[in-house]
Order: structure tokens, then C-alpha cells, then sequence
């Protein structure tokens, strides 16, 4: 039976509906700081027009009303989607002196036809007096940044630019100098979200860009790190190229397992084309999604320990499933989330081979298709015996994080 349940409404709660039949807003969970993070019930209604401009008015009296808000916060609708329960689910980031706060979202869930808001979720950072312009430049604080990080050889992609972000140990917003930065790091080439104290400098937090272990364009590095690459296939072509052309393949039932069983169209849910560079480097033993670029790189392995990574379809669906959690939760790669981030993709990645293959036992397994080629029966994980890899945690309370 085909499943076009919308992941958001699947992750936001599975108890949505039955919650917010309640007279009068219940909050059913609260955030380290005491902040209501799920609120359901009778909550009001979204006003005339489009649901993400709605919504955002709604935010503006439920914040004050529900969170404590001071008056220094605002809201910006990310993205829509609505389901066949019929209903909207409109994705709203937190602004803070015009500033978006980086790890700050809500999710208002409402009824499409009637406009009544059946609950809130996500996380709040009340206005609490933050200074609202830099005291050091970008340069400043992110020389320290780099310097607190170890970064090699830092670069940065683009310019730096001012927000908020949420602190890792008070869960407090700090004002930053946000950048994205290219460096050598001991596996090659790393990308990173660099966040740096715009007041006295130094690294508040870093975010890794790359997530490793039907439009489609496949790609040859031809074995450098300059991304995309040589187009090599566009859809419905092929190429004399085999890696190229079974990462392509991979890249293409991960369409069609999100579509078919999801109703999805494509990682972004509007079609977009799936980018994949294979070749990627001399003999790297990963592949990866880059959230700046939107696209996965496959590396060919050193022959021992990998071949190919592209040739792997969970590998493949592990990796697209990144860009689907970009576009969807932007669950951050730090922390529980990033735990998170990486499950999600296994369950999908493992989702993906048995839709296409059939269950047997090596849908269990992760990456056995690539994985040490010298050794039969072995795999990079095992879902049904997280241990069996010799460094994974048994279950949640032993590693909060990844």
C-alpha cells in the first residue's frame, strides 16, 4: 500500500490529531529551559491567504501569548507541504533582530480547509536583550574560531555573514559571524558551517557540511575534488563509464522508492535533479552529501578496504536521504540530532535495498556491497546487531550522540 504519510507530520508526532482534539492548548513537552516545545489543542485558526504568510501571523500572537516572547523576535516560512489527511504543515524559522537564529524552527500544523492550527512544535529562543550588532569583524572572530577549531588551511566559500545561533551548552542564541569554510581535515577535504562569537571571537560552534557514509545527472570528478565535474549521464541516458553508470542506477531507485512509497518527488519534493559525482578524489575511501551544493560524491575506495562506494544502493540511499533531512528537518550534524540525522538515513538507506531488492539478511547489513571486498559476509553496520562493527553503541542511552 502506498504510504503518502509527509515524514514532517511522521517525525513532528504520531499523535497529532488524537492531541489536539482537546479544548484548550496542552503542552505536551518542554525544551531544557522550561520553553513549551509541542503545544496542541484548540490553538485558533490561520487567517485568509496562503498558508506560509498565515502562519507566520498566527506565530506572532501565539508567541507572546504561549512562549513569552518580548518582542524582538519575528518569522520567516521556510517551506508547505500539505498532506492527504488534509492538512498543512508550514515550516517557520525564528528571526531575532531581523536575524535568523540558527536551530531555531517551528512547525505549525494546521486543518487546510477550515484553518484551525491543531498544534506547535519546535524550539523558541525568547528575545532576552542580545546585542544586535558585532563588536569584532568577521576576519577577527573567525581567525579565532578557525584557530579553536584546528582548522588546516581554512577557505572560505562565500562571505561571512551576521546571525544567531543556538549555544551548544547554555541553549542560549549568541550573535555570530556565520561562514562556510573549506579545510584538510585527516580524511580529505572538509566543509564546515563555522560559527564565530561576533563580540569577542572564538569558535561557538562548527557544523560539518558533509553527511557521508526522477531528474538525475551523473558526474566524473575524474579523480580530483572540483565538484560537479564532467557531465557524464543526463536522465534516460547511459554511459560506457560502469561506476557512473551504477551509481546513476542507485541514484534512480532511491527516486523511486521515495515516490512510490512516499508519494515524494525527488529529495526536495518538487522534482529537483539528483546531482552524483563519482570519482571523487584518488582511491577516498567515503562518499558523502555536501549540503552547500545539494549533491552526493562517491569516492572509488583503495580496492581493501572499499570498492566503489557508488555501487551500493544502501550506501547511495543512506547518503540522498541526507539531502531529504536538509530539506525537511535540517536536522543539525552535532549531537542528538546528528545521531538522528544518521539513523534516519540508515532506516531509509535499508528501506530503500528492500524495496528494490527484496528482504533478505544483507538487508540488515550496511554497505556490504562495498565493503571490504576481501571478506565475504561482512558489512559497515548492522542494523540488527549494532555491535557486531566492534564500535557502535547497542542502544540510545549508551550515545546520546554520534
Amino acid at each position: 500500500m502506498r504510504s503518502r504519510i509527509s515524514l514532517i507530520c511522521l517525525l513532528a508526532s504520531a499523535s497529532l490529531v488524537s492531541a489536539a482534539v482537546a479544548s484548550g492548548p496542552r503542552v505536551l513537552s518542554r525544551d531544557a529551559l522550561g520553553v513549551p516545545s509541542f503545544v496542541a489543542g484548540e490553538l485558533g485558526r490561520l487567517g485568509p491567504g496562503k498558508p506560509e504568510e498565515s502562519a507566520v501571523r498566527f506565530l506572532q500572537g501565539f508567541a507572546g501569548q504561549s512562549l513569552s516572547a518580548t518582542g524582538e523576535e519575528g518569522f520567516v516560512a521556510r517551506r508547505v507541504f500539505e498532506d492527504e489527511l488534509g492538512q498543512v504543515h508550514v515550516r517557520v524559522r525564528q528571526l531575532l533582530h531581523g536575524l535568523p537564529v540558527v536551530g531555531a524552527e517551528l512547525i505549525v500544523h494546521a486543518e487546510k480547509a477550515s484553518g484551525r492550527v491543531l498544534a506547535v512544535n519546535g524550539r523558541f529562543l525568547a528575545g532576552s536583550g542580545q546585542p544586535a550588532s558585532a563588536e569584532i569583524s568577521a576576519k577577527e572572530a573567525l581567525t579565532l574560531a578557525f584557530a579553536d577549531a584546528g582548522l588546516f588551511e581554512p577557505e572560505l566559500i562565500g562571505a561571512a555573514e551576521l546571525t544567531y545561533v543556538v549555544d551548544p551548552e547554555s541553549q542560549q542564541a549568541r550573535l555570530a559571524w556565520s561562514a562556510l569554510v573549506r579545510s584538510e581535515g585527516e580524511d580529505g577535504l572538509s566543509v564546515d558551517r563555522v560559527f564565530a562569537d561576533a563580540l569577542i571571537g572564538g569558535l561557538v560552534e562548527i557544523q560539518t557540511q558533509l553527511h557521508s557514509a526522477l531528474n538525475r545527472r551523473t558526474h566524473t570528478a575524474n579523480n580530483t575534488t572540483t565538484l560537479p565535474g564532467t557531465l557524464l549521464i543526463t536522465e534516460g541516458g547511459s554511459s560506457t563509464d560502469t561506476v557512473a553508470q551504477t551509481a546513476h542506477n542507485n541514484a534512480g531507485n532511491t527516486y523511486s522508492y521515495y515516490n512510490t512509497r512516499h508519494g515524494r518527488d525527488s529529495l526536495n519534493g518538487s522534482g529537483m535533479n539528483i546531482v552524483s559525482s563519482v570519482h571523487f578524489g584518488s582511491n577516498v575511501n567515503n562518499a558523502a552529501w555536501r549540503n552547500d551544493l545539494q549533491q552526493i560524491w562517491y569516492g572509488d575506495g583503495d580496492g581493501s578496504q572499499f570498492i566503489p562506494l557508488g555501487g551500493a544502493l544502501d550506501v547511495v540511499a543512506h547518503e540522498l536521504t541526507h539531502g531529504v533531512t536538509q530539506f525537511e528537518s535540517m536536522l543539525v550534524y552535532n549531537r542528538e540530532s546528528g545521531a538522528l540525522n544518521e539513523g534516519l538515513s540508515d532506516i531509509f538507506g535499508a528501506a530503500t535495498e528492500a524495496f528494490v531488492l527484496g528482504v533478505s539478511a544483507n538487508t540488515w547489513k550496511i554497505g556490504e556491497a562495498v565493503y571490504t571486498p576481501g571478506t565475504s559476509g561482512d558489512a559497515l553496520r548492522y542494523m540488527n546487531y549494532p555491535t557486531q562493527d566492534g564500535y557502535s553503541k547497542d542502544f540510545y542511552p549508551e550515545r546520546l550522540y554520534p
